[in-house]
């Protein structure tokens, strides 16, 4: 059994740093705009533009990209490297708000070619941490963590400490690669750097709830509770739903974990499994109301996982398949195929430039088009085979994922056949011993030897060994995991047919004997070739074997 961790936040600093609230964004808009009539072709009017852009990147990026085009066209015509720069940068902002992060990671990519031209330390730190958050998005935590220690030694060198959301941010890389030690080594580092930092920031209960997730990883499950707990408790009295939601699942985790592993090195009061899997649900019914009330669709996935676990621990296979189900619907609705592609596309036509274009800028505008033109071709079939391999991993590994889904629903379905196989098995012998137990009290009864009492126990007997109207249920459901949707297609197939009938022929798709199918409704076998005489009658079916073929074949 897997044990998926609720990933730390990521706090992205080009998304997450504070901008005026909702109600003061017209107004300052109007402001904004207001300016810019009068506003000469000059570089300050570049800046105009992308202060407008910043502003709108929240309320509506769409309009946020267009004031960033009108801001890039001025900066390129004046030839003003900073305006060009940040104007990149806010369209990147845009698009990455809006999830387009081919395009995001295009324009991250052209500012920070910018900010390596002009030398600026400041200006490559928090463009380096914005491409790590984009590669972070897109599960490729090696380019991200580079990036971002790329711009861990800008921030060194242009003399600025090193933030607490960069702690986070390492952190969180290595946890994602399953580096925990090292990923702890950040969170607790972050944590010792906030103490001189006033108040309970969001970034530093952040690091909390990180650490606490990353103790899980290393089995120490009481470590892990604390910061977990600590986190939570700050989160909810700051009103961080986000931060809420995230973090309870994440003890969700912690629990769930020290029921599979069974660490030996607990507290006492975590010994009890029962309690530890009552605890996990409460945290995952309080994460999943809090992620679904946000919209946090990668959250709700990741509940769905602990919810199939949870209920895989409980043996109750039937929710456990339910809430697997529900994973892989969301999780392939998460992915965009041909955005994958395009981002694939771009960074390797970056790469390809990064390598062979190095010393193009500082050429003239007729030296820069021959460069071009030589290049192109080689260009072309480099990008082309690396989009091929690209495509033939991408591929690989979702063979791989298919592959994994189907052996999922294999065992499930297995599970649910043994379930059946053993509820029938169980019926047989029990009729068995009934039937032994009728030809003992008939013997009896030409002796006078029978008590009242004893012909009761018979009749309780018998009905012990048929199904309850839950039992039928379970059964029910068990039948639809091995044969799915043949009850539906019954039900289409003969639209009134009767609860009864409908049971004759589930039971009779599953190849039972009268015999056995007797004993499970109650009733006997004469009633039960009764009734498929009647269902015959009914459907204009003359021989048994096209009633069989039937029930075989829907």
């Amino acid at each position: 059994m897997r044990l998926i961790f609720t990933a730390p936040l990521l706090l992205l600093l080009f998304l997450y740093s504070r901008y005026p609230g909702a109600q003061t964004i017209p107004k300052k808009l109007d402001s904004l705009k207001s300016k810019l009539t009068s506003a000469a072709a000059d570089t300050n009017k570049v800046l105009l533009l992308c202060e407008i852009s910043l502003n709108y990147y929240q309320a509506d990026p769409e309009e946020g990209i267009v004031y960033g085009r009108k801001a890039l066209a001025l900066a390129k015509k004046l030839r003003y490297d900073y305006g060009i720069i940040k104007s990149h940068n806010v369209i990147a902002r845009c698009y990455a708000i809006r999830n387009n992060y081919p395009e995001a990671l295009l324009h991250f990519k052209s500012a920070l070619a910018g900010a390596e031209r002009m030398k600026s330390p400041r200006m490559i730190a928090i463009l380096s941490v914005s491409l790590g958050a984009v590669y972070s998005d897109k599960g490729e935590y090696e380019k991200a963590l580079d990036y971002l220690m790329k711009a861990k030694r800008s921030y060194e060198e242009a003399g600025i400490d090193n933030t607490l959301s960069l702690y986070n941010n390492i952190g969180y890389l290595h946890f994602k690669q399953k580096k925990y030690r090292e990923a702890l080594k950040w969170y607790l580092a972050g944590i010792e750097s906030g103490k001189r930092i006033d108040g309970a920031t969001d970034e530093k209960i952040r690091l909390y709830s990180n650490a606490g997730s990353t103790y899980i990883g290393v089995d120490n499950y009481d470590s892990a509770l604390i910061y977990l707990y600590t986190a939570l408790e700050k989160q909810e009295k700051s009103g961080d739903l986000r931060g809420s939601a995230v973090t309870s699942n994440a003890i969700a985790d912690a629990y769930l974990a020290i029921v599979i592993n069974a660490p030996a090195n607990l507290s006492d009061s975590l010994h009890e499994n029962k309690k530890n899997l009552e605890k996990a649900y409460r945290r995952m019914q309080q994460s999943m109301t809090l992620s679904r009330e946000l919209g946090l669709k990668d959250l709700v996935l990741e509940v769905y996982s602990n919810y199939v676990d949870y209920y895989e621990l409980q043996k109750n296979y039937i929710d456990a398949y339910k809430y697997y189900h529900r994973y892989i619907l969301l999780r392939d609705s998460l992915r965009d195929i041909n955005e994958e592609k395009r981002f694939a596309k771009i960074e390797a036509e970056f790469l390809f430039t990064h390598k062979t274009d190095s010393l193009k800028y500082l050429n003239s505008i007729k030296d820069r088009k021959l460069e071009q033109r030589r290049t192109e071709r080689n260009g072309l079939v480099v990008l082309a085979a690396m989009i091929a391999g690209m495509s033939l991993l991408f591929v690989n590994r979702q063979k791989l994922k298919r592959k994994m889904a189907e052996q999922t629903a294999k065992n499930i379905r297995e599970r649910a056949q043994q379930h059946i196989d053993s509820l029938a098995r169980s019926i047989s012998e029990k009729n068995e011993l009934i039937e032994r137990v009728s030809a003992e009290l008939e013997k009896r009864v030409k002796t006078g030897e029978v008590a009242g009492s004893e012909y009761d126990l018979l009749h309780e007997m018998k009905q012990a060994i048929l199904l309850t109207d839950q039992q039928w249920e379970t059964f029910k459901n068990d039948f639809e995991k091995i044969h799915k949707g043949y009850i539906t297609r019954l039900r289409e197939k003969i639209p009134d047919i009767t609860p009864a009938e409908t049971r004759f022929f589930v039971l009779s798709k599953l190849r039972l004997s009268n015999k056995e199918m007797a004993g499970m409704l109650g009733i006997s076998t004469q009633a039960i070739r009764v009734m498929k005489h009647r269902i015959m009658k009914k459907l204009g079916i003359e021989e048994d074997a096209a009633l069989d073929e039937l029930i075989q074949t829907i």
